[in-house]
């Protein structure tokens, strides 16, 4: 029995979050398009992903991107799901590569 709970449980984690989707398939089926599964605004699961993502990847000094100093943290969400849209063929590399893609994108170093 407390295998089959164990069980249930962790099934129950992995559908519900977008962090243990293994690709960008997997987090464009979650949170690509509103209205879908977890998403209902800031402080979402998907929001809360992306933000965290790029959060770690600023911190770690290389983030790949040059937000400018009035980058509004709301917008992670709209640039990595516009960047999904056009880039289906990029959607086999892992979330955080995503994130950090679309994030090069919308603000290269120049």
């Amino acid at each position: 029995m407390k295998f089959a709970a164990g069980l249930f449980s962790i099934l129950l984690i992995a559908s519900a979050s977008p962090a243990v989707a293994a690709n960008g398939v997997d987090f464009e089926q979650s949170c690509g398009t509103p209205g879908r599964a977890f998403w209902s605004g800031s402080g979402t699961s998907c929001d809360s992903y992306a933000r965290g993502v790029t959060a770690g990847l600023m911190l770690s000094g290389q983030p790949g991107f040059c937000a400018p100093p009035s980058f509004d943290a709301r917008q992670i969400l709209p640039i990595v799901r516009q960047f999904m849209n056009q880039h289906p063929e990029l959607l086999n590399y892992s979330q955080a590569q995503i994130v950090r893609m679309a994030m090069h994108q919308v603000f290269p170093c120049r």
